[in-house]
Protein backbone atom coordinates (compact mmCIF):
# COMPACT_ATOMS: atom_id res chain seq x y z
CA UNK A 1 0.00 0.00 0.00
CA UNK A 2 0.97 3.61 -0.39
CA UNK A 3 2.16 5.40 2.73
CA UNK A 4 2.35 9.13 3.30
CA UNK A 5 4.82 11.01 5.46
CA UNK A 6 3.29 9.57 8.61
CA UNK A 7 3.37 6.07 7.11
CA UNK A 8 -0.41 5.78 7.21
CA UNK A 9 -2.35 3.73 4.70
CA UNK A 10 -3.60 5.75 1.78
CA UNK A 11 -5.82 5.21 -1.25
CA UNK A 12 -4.81 6.73 -4.59
CA UNK A 13 -7.60 8.58 -6.41
CA UNK A 14 -7.83 9.63 -10.04
CA UNK A 15 -10.41 11.71 -11.88
CA UNK A 16 -11.06 11.09 -15.59
CA UNK A 17 -13.38 11.94 -18.47
CA UNK A 18 -12.95 8.37 -19.75
CA UNK A 19 -15.90 6.52 -18.25
CA UNK A 20 -14.59 3.02 -18.99
CA UNK A 21 -11.55 3.59 -16.77
CA UNK A 22 -13.78 3.61 -13.70
CA UNK A 23 -13.39 0.49 -11.57
CA UNK A 24 -10.26 -0.71 -13.37
CA UNK A 25 -7.88 -2.73 -11.17
CA UNK A 26 -4.10 -2.52 -11.55
CA UNK A 27 -2.18 -5.14 -9.61
CA UNK A 28 -2.57 -4.90 -5.85
CA UNK A 29 -2.69 -1.10 -5.73
CA UNK A 30 -5.71 0.62 -4.19
CA UNK A 31 -6.34 2.96 -7.12
CA UNK A 32 -9.84 4.42 -7.27
CA UNK A 33 -10.80 6.07 -10.56
CA UNK A 34 -13.88 8.29 -10.73
CA UNK A 35 -15.66 9.68 -13.77
CA UNK A 36 -15.94 13.41 -14.51
CA UNK A 37 -18.43 14.06 -17.36
CA UNK A 38 -17.53 16.82 -19.80
CA UNK A 39 -20.61 18.89 -20.69
CA UNK A 40 -21.31 20.93 -23.80
CA UNK A 41 -19.96 23.99 -22.01
CA UNK A 42 -16.24 23.28 -22.08
CA UNK A 43 -15.59 26.50 -20.14
CA UNK A 44 -17.77 25.40 -17.22
CA UNK A 45 -16.37 21.87 -17.40
CA UNK A 46 -12.82 23.21 -17.14
CA UNK A 47 -13.69 25.36 -14.12
CA UNK A 48 -15.54 22.55 -12.34
CA UNK A 49 -12.72 20.14 -13.14
CA UNK A 50 -10.20 22.55 -11.65
CA UNK A 51 -12.18 22.97 -8.43
CA UNK A 52 -12.79 19.26 -8.00
CA UNK A 53 -9.36 18.03 -9.06
CA UNK A 54 -7.55 19.00 -5.84
CA UNK A 55 -9.17 16.13 -3.97
CA UNK A 56 -7.39 13.68 -6.31
CA UNK A 57 -3.87 12.48 -6.95
CA UNK A 58 -4.24 12.57 -10.74
CA UNK A 59 -6.48 13.90 -13.48
CA UNK A 60 -6.54 11.78 -16.65
CA UNK A 61 -8.05 13.42 -19.74
CA UNK A 62 -8.61 11.46 -22.93
CA UNK A 63 -8.57 13.56 -26.11
CA UNK A 64 -9.57 16.74 -24.25
CA UNK A 65 -10.69 19.97 -25.87
CA UNK A 66 -11.18 23.50 -24.54
CA UNK A 67 -11.63 22.20 -20.98
CA UNK A 68 -7.91 21.38 -20.90
CA UNK A 69 -6.99 24.96 -21.79
CA UNK A 70 -9.28 26.32 -19.06
CA UNK A 71 -7.93 23.85 -16.51
CA UNK A 72 -4.33 24.65 -17.45
CA UNK A 73 -4.80 28.42 -17.18
CA UNK A 74 -6.39 28.07 -13.75
CA UNK A 75 -3.56 25.77 -12.64
CA UNK A 76 -1.07 28.41 -13.83
CA UNK A 77 -2.65 31.10 -11.65
CA UNK A 78 -2.85 28.73 -8.67
CA UNK A 79 0.88 28.11 -8.76
CA UNK A 80 1.30 27.86 -4.97
CA UNK A 81 -1.38 25.25 -4.46
CA UNK A 82 -0.52 21.56 -4.59
CA UNK A 83 -1.62 20.26 -7.97
CA UNK A 84 -2.67 16.74 -8.84
CA UNK A 85 -0.75 15.07 -11.65
CA UNK A 86 -2.24 16.02 -15.00
CA UNK A 87 -2.16 13.22 -17.59
CA UNK A 88 -3.30 13.76 -21.18
CA UNK A 89 -4.01 10.83 -23.47
CA UNK A 90 -4.02 10.74 -27.29
CA UNK A 91 -3.80 14.42 -28.13
CA UNK A 92 -3.84 15.16 -31.87
CA UNK A 93 -0.88 17.47 -32.40
CA UNK A 94 -0.55 19.56 -35.56
CA UNK A 95 2.30 21.66 -36.91
CA UNK A 96 1.54 25.35 -36.26
CA UNK A 97 1.43 27.76 -39.20
CA UNK A 98 3.09 31.17 -39.34
CA UNK A 99 -0.07 33.30 -39.34
CA UNK A 100 -0.83 35.66 -36.45
CA UNK A 101 -3.81 33.55 -35.36
CA UNK A 102 -1.70 30.39 -35.33
CA UNK A 103 1.07 32.13 -33.40
CA UNK A 104 -1.48 33.09 -30.73
CA UNK A 105 -2.79 29.52 -30.68
CA UNK A 106 0.75 28.21 -30.35
CA UNK A 107 1.39 30.51 -27.38
CA UNK A 108 -1.83 29.38 -25.69
CA UNK A 109 -1.01 25.73 -26.31
CA UNK A 110 2.51 26.22 -24.96
CA UNK A 111 1.03 27.50 -21.68
CA UNK A 112 -1.36 24.56 -21.69
CA UNK A 113 1.33 21.95 -22.30
CA UNK A 114 3.48 23.38 -19.49
CA UNK A 115 0.81 22.31 -17.00
CA UNK A 116 0.64 18.74 -18.31
CA UNK A 117 2.80 16.31 -16.34
CA UNK A 118 2.50 13.32 -18.67
CA UNK A 119 1.54 12.76 -22.29
CA UNK A 120 0.46 9.22 -23.15
CA UNK A 121 0.93 9.01 -26.92
CA UNK A 122 0.38 6.33 -29.53
CA UNK A 123 3.65 7.23 -31.28
CA UNK A 124 7.30 7.06 -30.22
CA UNK A 125 8.98 9.80 -32.26
CA UNK A 126 8.28 12.86 -30.09
CA UNK A 127 11.14 15.05 -31.33
CA UNK A 128 8.74 17.39 -33.14
CA UNK A 129 6.83 18.07 -29.92
CA UNK A 130 9.96 19.65 -28.46
CA UNK A 131 10.62 21.62 -31.66
CA UNK A 132 7.15 23.11 -32.07
CA UNK A 133 5.68 23.13 -28.56
CA UNK A 134 8.59 22.84 -26.15
CA UNK A 135 7.37 19.49 -24.80
CA UNK A 136 10.37 17.48 -23.55
CA UNK A 137 10.65 13.75 -24.22
CA UNK A 138 10.74 13.19 -20.44
CA UNK A 139 7.04 14.15 -20.30
CA UNK A 140 6.07 11.62 -22.96
CA UNK A 141 5.36 7.91 -22.72
CA UNK A 142 4.39 5.58 -25.52
CA UNK A 143 1.39 3.30 -25.12
CA UNK A 144 0.18 1.09 -27.99
CA UNK A 145 -3.18 1.84 -29.52
CA UNK A 146 -5.95 -0.74 -29.85
CA UNK A 147 -7.62 -2.60 -32.68
CA UNK A 148 -10.89 -0.79 -33.34
CA UNK A 149 -14.07 -2.88 -33.57
CA UNK A 150 -12.12 -5.72 -31.97
CA UNK A 151 -15.13 -7.92 -31.20
CA UNK A 152 -16.59 -7.49 -34.70
CA UNK A 153 -13.48 -8.26 -36.73
CA UNK A 154 -12.41 -11.16 -34.52
CA UNK A 155 -15.44 -13.03 -35.86
CA UNK A 156 -14.76 -12.26 -39.53
CA UNK A 157 -13.05 -14.49 -42.07
CA UNK A 158 -11.61 -12.04 -44.64
CA UNK A 159 -11.25 -13.10 -48.27
CA UNK A 160 -8.60 -11.88 -50.71
CA UNK A 161 -10.26 -9.71 -53.33
CA UNK A 162 -9.03 -8.26 -56.61
CA UNK A 163 -8.62 -4.60 -55.64
CA UNK A 164 -6.11 -2.47 -53.75
CA UNK A 165 -7.79 -0.44 -51.05
CA UNK A 166 -7.03 2.98 -49.63
CA UNK A 167 -9.24 5.28 -47.61
CA UNK A 168 -9.79 7.51 -44.62
CA UNK A 169 -10.13 11.21 -44.05
CA UNK A 170 -7.32 12.39 -41.73
CA UNK A 171 -4.29 13.81 -43.55
CA UNK A 172 -4.51 11.37 -46.45
CA UNK A 173 -2.34 11.71 -49.55
CA UNK A 174 -4.67 10.28 -52.19
CA UNK A 175 -2.77 12.15 -54.91
CA UNK A 176 0.33 9.96 -54.47
CA UNK A 177 -1.83 6.83 -54.56
CA UNK A 178 -3.49 7.93 -57.79
CA UNK A 179 -0.15 8.82 -59.41
CA UNK A 180 1.30 5.45 -58.43
CA UNK A 181 -1.73 3.54 -59.71
CA UNK A 182 -1.99 5.47 -62.99
CA UNK A 183 0.57 3.35 -64.83
CA UNK A 184 -0.21 0.03 -63.11
CA UNK A 185 -2.52 -2.74 -64.37
CA UNK A 186 -4.38 -3.11 -61.07
CA UNK A 187 -7.79 -2.14 -59.77
CA UNK A 188 -7.97 0.31 -56.86
CA UNK A 189 -10.64 1.73 -54.56
CA UNK A 190 -10.57 4.99 -52.60
CA UNK A 191 -13.12 5.08 -49.80
CA UNK A 192 -13.49 8.50 -48.22
CA UNK A 193 -15.94 11.17 -47.13
CA UNK A 194 -16.87 14.36 -48.95
CA UNK A 195 -14.47 17.18 -49.75
CA UNK A 196 -15.69 19.49 -46.95
CA UNK A 197 -15.24 16.93 -44.17
CA UNK A 198 -11.91 15.76 -45.60
CA UNK A 199 -10.59 19.32 -45.65
CA UNK A 200 -11.56 19.73 -42.00
CA UNK A 201 -9.38 16.70 -41.19
CA UNK A 202 -6.40 17.89 -43.22
CA UNK A 203 -7.08 16.02 -46.47
CA UNK A 204 -7.10 18.05 -49.70
CA UNK A 205 -7.85 16.03 -52.80
CA UNK A 206 -8.60 16.88 -56.43
CA UNK A 207 -11.04 14.15 -57.47
CA UNK A 208 -10.35 14.83 -61.15
CA UNK A 209 -6.89 13.26 -60.65
CA UNK A 210 -8.36 9.78 -60.09
CA UNK A 211 -7.22 7.44 -62.91
CA UNK A 212 -9.59 5.11 -64.77
CA UNK A 213 -8.43 2.00 -62.86
CA UNK A 214 -9.30 3.54 -59.47
CA UNK A 215 -12.87 3.83 -58.21
CA UNK A 216 -13.71 6.70 -55.86
CA UNK A 217 -16.44 5.87 -53.35
CA UNK A 218 -17.96 8.33 -50.89
CA UNK A 219 -19.34 6.38 -47.93
CA UNK A 220 -21.20 7.25 -44.75
CA UNK A 221 -18.12 6.85 -42.59
CA UNK A 222 -19.53 3.87 -40.71
CA UNK A 223 -17.28 1.18 -39.25
CA UNK A 224 -19.20 -1.51 -41.14
CA UNK A 225 -18.47 0.10 -44.50
CA UNK A 226 -14.79 0.61 -43.69
CA UNK A 227 -14.30 -2.94 -42.41
CA UNK A 228 -16.10 -4.57 -45.33
CA UNK A 229 -14.01 -2.86 -47.99
CA UNK A 230 -10.76 -3.71 -46.19
CA UNK A 231 -11.79 -7.32 -45.52
CA UNK A 232 -12.56 -7.90 -49.19
CA UNK A 233 -9.42 -6.21 -50.58
CA UNK A 234 -6.19 -7.77 -51.86
CA UNK A 235 -4.08 -5.46 -49.69
CA UNK A 236 -4.20 -1.92 -48.30
CA UNK A 237 -2.24 1.25 -49.01
CA UNK A 238 -2.21 4.10 -46.48
CA UNK A 239 -0.62 7.34 -47.68
CA UNK A 240 -0.45 10.27 -45.29
CA UNK A 241 0.52 13.89 -45.89
CA UNK A 242 3.73 15.45 -44.70
CA UNK A 243 3.21 16.38 -41.05
CA UNK A 244 6.09 15.89 -38.59
CA UNK A 245 3.84 16.10 -35.52
CA UNK A 246 0.67 14.11 -36.15
CA UNK A 247 0.55 10.32 -35.97
CA UNK A 248 -2.18 9.63 -38.52
CA UNK A 249 -3.38 6.16 -39.59
CA UNK A 250 -2.46 4.19 -36.44
CA UNK A 251 -6.01 2.91 -36.00
CA UNK A 252 -6.32 2.25 -39.75
CA UNK A 253 -3.22 0.12 -40.06
CA UNK A 254 -3.90 -1.86 -36.88
CA UNK A 255 -7.42 -2.73 -38.03
CA UNK A 256 -6.07 -3.70 -41.45
CA UNK A 257 -3.42 -5.94 -39.92
CA UNK A 258 -5.99 -7.54 -37.63
CA UNK A 259 -7.93 -8.44 -40.79
CA UNK A 260 -4.80 -10.23 -42.11
CA UNK A 261 -4.19 -7.76 -44.91
CA UNK A 262 -0.73 -6.61 -45.98
CA UNK A 263 -0.22 -2.88 -45.35
CA UNK A 264 1.82 -0.46 -47.43
CA UNK A 265 2.23 2.80 -45.52
CA UNK A 266 4.30 5.95 -45.90
CA UNK A 267 7.02 6.68 -43.37
CA UNK A 268 5.55 8.99 -40.71
CA UNK A 269 5.37 9.46 -36.90
CA UNK A 270 2.77 6.67 -36.76
CA UNK A 271 5.35 4.12 -37.96
CA UNK A 272 8.77 5.29 -36.73
CA UNK A 273 10.17 3.05 -34.04
CA UNK A 274 7.01 0.92 -34.11
CA UNK A 275 6.82 -0.83 -37.49
CA UNK A 276 9.73 -2.34 -39.39
CA UNK A 277 9.82 -2.27 -43.18
CA UNK A 278 9.23 -5.72 -44.64
CA UNK A 279 8.06 -7.13 -41.32
CA UNK A 280 4.76 -5.78 -39.95
CA UNK A 281 4.29 -3.54 -43.00
CA UNK A 282 5.91 -2.25 -46.17
CA UNK A 283 7.10 1.31 -45.55
CA UNK A 284 7.73 3.77 -48.38
CA UNK A 285 8.99 7.38 -48.49
CA UNK A 286 6.40 10.09 -48.13
CA UNK A 287 5.01 11.76 -51.26
CA UNK A 288 7.01 9.47 -53.57
CA UNK A 289 4.61 7.93 -56.14
CA UNK A 290 7.43 6.08 -57.92
CA UNK A 291 8.55 4.30 -54.75
CA UNK A 292 4.93 3.59 -53.87
CA UNK A 293 4.32 2.09 -57.34
CA UNK A 294 7.32 -0.24 -56.91
CA UNK A 295 6.00 -1.37 -53.53
CA UNK A 296 2.52 -1.97 -54.95
CA UNK A 297 3.95 -4.10 -57.77
CA UNK A 298 6.04 -6.20 -55.36
CA UNK A 299 3.19 -6.78 -52.92
CA UNK A 300 0.76 -7.53 -55.72
CA UNK A 301 2.99 -9.95 -57.65
CA UNK A 302 4.84 -11.69 -54.79
CA UNK A 303 2.12 -13.57 -52.92
CA UNK A 304 4.59 -15.23 -50.51
CA UNK A 305 5.95 -11.83 -49.46
CA UNK A 306 2.46 -10.36 -49.23
CA UNK A 307 1.19 -13.19 -47.06
CA UNK A 308 4.26 -13.15 -44.80
CA UNK A 309 3.94 -9.41 -44.12
CA UNK A 310 0.20 -9.81 -43.57
CA UNK A 311 0.76 -12.61 -41.05
CA UNK A 312 3.48 -10.71 -39.17
CA UNK A 313 1.26 -7.64 -39.03
CA UNK A 314 -1.66 -9.75 -37.85
CA UNK A 315 0.36 -11.19 -34.97
CA UNK A 316 1.46 -7.70 -33.93
CA UNK A 317 -2.01 -6.12 -34.12
CA UNK A 318 -3.81 -8.94 -32.31
CA UNK A 319 -1.19 -8.86 -29.54
CA UNK A 320 -2.42 -5.33 -28.71
CA UNK A 321 -6.04 -6.42 -28.34
CA UNK A 322 -9.00 -4.10 -28.07
CA UNK A 323 -10.26 -1.41 -25.72
CA UNK A 324 -9.65 -3.41 -22.52
CA UNK A 325 -5.90 -3.55 -23.20
CA UNK A 326 -5.77 0.15 -24.03
CA UNK A 327 -7.53 1.05 -20.78
CA UNK A 328 -5.03 -1.06 -18.85
CA UNK A 329 -2.16 0.78 -20.56
CA UNK A 330 -3.65 4.18 -19.68
CA UNK A 331 -4.18 3.23 -16.05
CA UNK A 332 -0.76 1.63 -15.70
CA UNK A 333 0.99 4.56 -17.40
CA UNK A 334 -0.70 6.93 -14.96
CA UNK A 335 0.09 4.76 -11.96
CA UNK A 336 3.75 4.37 -12.92
CA UNK A 337 4.07 8.16 -13.23
CA UNK A 338 2.44 8.62 -9.81
CA UNK A 339 4.83 6.10 -8.29
CA UNK A 340 7.83 7.91 -9.78
CA UNK A 341 6.59 11.30 -8.57
CA UNK A 342 5.98 10.11 -5.02
CA UNK A 343 9.29 8.26 -4.91
CA UNK A 344 11.12 11.44 -5.94
CA UNK A 345 9.23 13.39 -3.31
CA UNK A 346 10.22 10.84 -0.68
CA UNK A 347 6.66 10.05 0.31
CA UNK A 348 7.23 6.40 1.06
CA UNK A 349 7.46 3.08 -0.66
CA UNK A 350 5.94 2.63 -4.09
CA UNK A 351 4.04 -0.57 -4.75
CA UNK A 352 5.20 -2.74 -7.61
CA UNK A 353 3.12 -2.88 -10.76
CA UNK A 354 2.78 -5.95 -12.92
Amino acid sequence: MWRNRTRSRRTLRALTNLRNLVGLKIGNVDLRIEHFPITRSRLKSGIHLFLKSYKYDAVVLYQPGMELLVLSLLRTFASRIRKPMLVVVDIVFTKPDSTLVDKIKKWAKHLMWMQVDLFLNHFKDVSALKTYYGIPASKCRYIPFKVNSWEKISRLEPQEGDYIFTGGRSRRDFYSFCQAMRSLPYKGIILTRGAKENAYHGTSFDESSVPDNVQLIHDDGSADSWIRYIAESKFVVLCVTRDPVSASSVGAYLLTMALRKCVIITDCPATRGILEDGEEAVIVPMQDPAALARAIVRVSEDSAFRNRVAETGHLYATSLGGEANLLQSIAKGTLDALILRRTRQGLGHAPPTP
